[in-house]
């Protein structure tokens, strides 16, 4: 439903509670091109 909301309207929404994730962590060796106190650069595969 699309609507304009004004000054004064009250909008409720409902949002579903999040499944826990799923992701286990993997010891990857990553390749650090730079690294700072501020700033980390990885050279790493597509969709990594």
């Amino acid at each position: 439903v699309s609507q304009v909301i004004r000054k004064g309207d009250w909008v409720d929404c409902s949002v579903a509670e999040l499944e826990p994730l799923r992701a286990k962590p993997e010891n990857i060796p990553i390749n650090i091109v730079y690294e700072d106190a501020h700033v980390l650069v990885v050279n790493k595969p597509p969709h990594m």
